[in-house]
């Protein structure tokens, strides 16, 4: 676990400020007063998580992650913070929070998967 730590600590460094953002009492979250805005934040936010893994993973071993391992880890990260928030008291599941974090982690793996290949066939 350690030596994950020091190979992934911008994985680990956005996935705990994730965890902060998403568990942070509503009244502390200003209102903007765009309908379902906070999807669109879901998805950005698992999106970069997304791409911080795969370049952290480039970085340090110079492929690709395998995608259903990012994929499956990724989800299960996206369900528990859903899970943390039910159980917090002051926020609520919601499966549409889950449906924006897997479309953002799958957008994410996209775009680096892309980055990746023109990376790769360039000089």
């Amino acid at each position: 676990m350690v030596n994950m730590m020091k190979f992934y600590k911008y994985t680990f460094a956005v996935l705990l400020i994730i965890l902060v953002f998403l568990l942070m009492p509503p009244s502390n979250i200003p209102s903007v007063g765009i309908p379902n805005l906070d999807k669109l934040v879901h998805f950005g936010m698992f999106a970069f998580l997304a791409m911080t893994l795969c370049a952290e993973t480039y970085l340090y071993y110079k492929k690709f992650p395998t995608e259903y391992r990012a994929l499956s880890f990724l989800v299960v990260y996206a369900i528990l913070t859903e899970a943390l928030q039910y159980l917090s008291g002051y926020r609520t599941f919601d499966i549409y929070d889950i449906i924006a974090d897997v479309l953002g982690i799958i957008f994410g793996l996209a775009i680096s998967k892309l980055i990746y290949k023109t990376k790769n066939k360039c000089p």
